[in-house]
């Protein structure tokens, strides 16, 4: 199993991918909405689908889109089922001519009807004619006929007579008809009559609707050209209500509706995409809506790739361009990690919130709970299907529907990630390295020197203090030795005699030989008493060697931080000397020079440069130096050499830490999906091991 140092240590390094994969999440975030990307795509996309410019000004217009985006900007996401919608509403408001070449092929239907009734009419008064003639002869045939044949013809004459009453139902149905195929043809003449006038008041309407929006366009500070355009709108709108097919018409009329459309309107390409998804559904309408969500889904997955493979290239330099600038190299912190264990123990602590903060919206946090195997319990998605984990890392798409996050990027949450990673004490970031100037200025900064000799005081009263430990724990090491001795005095005494007695001792001489046993053992123990005392006393006379010679370094240093405040001081007493002989004799150039100078000394010490000193540096921190041009000022005649040397400190940084910044980069654009899964896979791990918890040694069988 894993070492627990070892599995914190790879937990740490993956809150820290996490964090910053979540700061180039919130940049690239940003970027698209600066760069507005995501309506950009959609509508590129909505624009290959209409493949009309005009359409697809009417499109974003339509109210079913606009009420996508209450502030008047275009959507970054339109449901498929409103793409369907609006698109057919735009069709049938505008198809004039369709309206015109519906109602005209309804006349000539019903005129074709009406042909086919009086055809029908004719022939059933033919069939008539003709049964009632048969009929007569096999009346004037019974009349004639003997006994023998006046069954028979009785019998002929009635079904001549059955034969004529059918002609006569015939001719009554094909009469009534005709009577209805004539008033059909009546209507259809009508409608056609008052649907002619209207599609062309329709379509004048729109002319001058969109004539008076260009106008707008091309004005918009005009207040009445925008009134008239919306007036005009309001018109072409009405009027184009009039040939709106109601929502119950079938099929068959939406797709004439269609076919005859304008194409100045709706392109050809247009026509036939959406007149070959109506044949597919035939007569279903249901279905005829699912082609169109359909085909806007199977292009905005086109529009969606297309995203995605942008985004990811803009991931990748972001997580190159995060990496260096904050000058994270996964080998330090790995080993910063390895070597600090409070460090370790405080990212691990903080692994849990931060899954939680980083987890996409609608999911719950899968909390890791021990059980015999690290499988993670499967977790409900917001769609109602189980899942383990967060999806892979991929960049939201103009067409994904956005969740909403539990904190929108901005500016100051990327200045909150990096100041939590700052607060964590890595080697993360670069250390700004003093100049000779600066150094100086280090030394006699007013709030510094005041913090230093405050220090130095403190460091003073406590090295006085440990010397009085030491020289109290010192006295008492050599009492304690003094009262050895004397006790070692004694038993070597009593050894001695126990000896004595032991050797003139006449008969059994058990007893004798318990006592010189007794007086043996008393001076081995006091003899390890008096080395144990004299290991003490050497120690604390080092103690106290070691506090005496601290307790001069602190006075040593309290009094050059007391030079040093006392320089400080001066400085400022000169200035305001200097102030108060310029207040009392103002016209004298020299003192207002001087009072210059002193002022400008006075503000060099007020505040400490935000550098530090290179002497105070470690090896590894001297690898985070910041580049800069030394001694050098760029606007001087020394441009060259400033140049050369901030050249020289980003190849040392590069040299240091390339390997590291390439790891780190190539981790962040794995994305911070995936991170989160990985961290919430490694806490569930983490939560099988108990590292305090060692197998029993088991007893010897021999």
């Amino acid at each position: 199993m894993f070492n627990s140092d070892i599995l914190d240590t790879v937990i740490g390094v993956v809150v820290i991918y996490l964090e910053l994969s979540l700061i180039c999440t919130m940049i690239t975030e940003l970027m698209a909405l600066w760069s507005k990307q995501r309506p950009k795509e959609l509508a590129k996309g909505i624009g290959e689908l209409l493949t009309s410019p005009e359409l697809v000004e009417k499109f974003f217009a339509h109210p079913l889109i606009k009420g996508l985006r209450p502030d008047g900007r275009r959507p970054s996401y339109i449901p498929s089922r409103t793409f369907a919608l609006t698109l057919m509403d735009i069709v049938r408001r505008n198809s004039f001519d369709g309206a015109v070449q519906v109602a005209t092929q309804a006349v000539g239907d019903k005129e074709k009807l009406q042909a086919e009734a009086q055809a029908a009419l004719e022939a059933a008064s033919a069939a008539l004619a003709q049964t009632q003639t048969v009929r007569q002869a096999a009346d004037a045939a019974v009349t004639a006929a003997g006994v023998k044949e006046k069954p028979a013809a009785i019998m002929a004459a009635q079904e001549a007579a059955s034969t004529e009453a059918t002609a006569e139902t015939a001719k009554r149905d094909a009469q009534t008809k005709l009577a209805d195929a004539t008033k059909a043809k009546a209507d259809a003449d009508a409608s056609l009559a008052q649907i002619s006038p209207d599609a062309e008041a329709a379509r004048q309407a729109e002319a001058a609707a969109q004539t008076a929006e260009k106008n707008a366009k091309a004005n918009p500070n005009d207040a009445t050209l925008q009134t008239a355009a919306s007036d005009a709108r309001k018109t072409a709108d009405e009027a184009a209500e009039k040939l709106c097919p109601s929502p119950g018409s079938m099929l068959t009329g939406a797709r004439d509706m269609v076919a005859g459309v304008e194409s100045s309107v709706v392109p050809p390409q247009l026509q036939v995409a959406l007149l070959a998804l109506m044949d597919n559904a035939g007569k279903d309408v249901s279905k005829a809506q699912a082609n169109l969500e359909q085909w806007f889904n199977d292009a905005m997955d086109r529009v969606s790739g297309v995203y995605k493979r942008k985004s990811q290239v803009f991931i990748v330099i972001i997580a190159v361009l995060v990496t260096v600038l904050a000058n994270v190299d996964t080998l330090q912190v790995a080993d910063a990690l390895t070597g600090d264990k409070a460090v370790r123990d405080s990212l691990v602590a903080a692994a849990p919130e931060l899954a939680k903060r980083s987890q996409p919206a609608g999911t719950p946090t899968p909390t890791p709970t021990p059980t015999p195997t690290p499988t993670p319990t499967p977790t409900p998605a917001p769609g109602g299907a189980e899942q383990t984990a967060p999806p892979p890392a991929s960049p939201a798409s103009p067409t994904d529907q956005p969740a909403a996050p539990s904190d929108s990027p901005s500016i100051d949450s990327i200045r909150a990630s990096l100041a939590k990673l700052n607060e964590l004490g890595l080697p993360i970031g670069y250390i700004r390295v003093c100049s000779t100037r600066e150094e100086e200025d280090a030394d006699l900064c007013a709030t510094g020197v005041e913090a230093r000799v405050a220090e130095t005081e403190a460091e003073v009263q406590k090295a006085e203090a440990g010397v009085e430990k030491s020289a109290a724990d010192l006295q008492t090491a050599e009492a304690d030795l003094e009262k050895l001795k004397a006790a070692k005095q004694k038993a070597d005494q009593d050894l001695e005699s126990a000896q004595t007695s032991h050797n003139n001792a006449t008969g059994d001489k058990k007893v004798t030989q318990e006592a010189l046993n007794r007086a043996k053992s008393a001076q081995a123990m006091i003899q390890r008493g008096l080395e144990r005392a004299q290991a003490v006393l050497s120690r604390a006379t080092r103690a106290s060697e070691h506090s005496l010679a601290e307790l001069s370094k602190a006075q040593k240093s309290s009094e050059q931080a007391l030079i040093k405040a006392a320089e400080v001081k001066k400085i400022q007493t000169s200035f305001l000397v200097a102030e108060a002989e310029a207040k009392l004799d103002p016209q004298d150039p020299a003192k207002q020079e001087k009072v210059i100078a002193a002022r400008g000394d006075a503000d060099r010490i007020a505040k400490c440069p935000a550098c530090r000193k290179a002497s105070e540096l470690s090896a590894s921190q001297r690898n985070r130096r910041m580049p800069t041009t030394g001694n050098y000022k760029l606007l001087s005649k020394d441009f060259g050499h400033a140049v050369v040397a901030f050249a020289r400190d980003c190849a040392k940084l590069v040299y240091s830490h390339w390997l590291g910044w390439l790891m780190t980069a190539l981790a962040l654009s794995l994305g911070a999906p995936f991170w989160f899964d990985t961290l919430n896979r490694l806490m569930v791990i983490r939560s099988t091991i108990k590292p305090s918890e060692k197998s029993l040694k088991q007893e010897s069988k021999d």
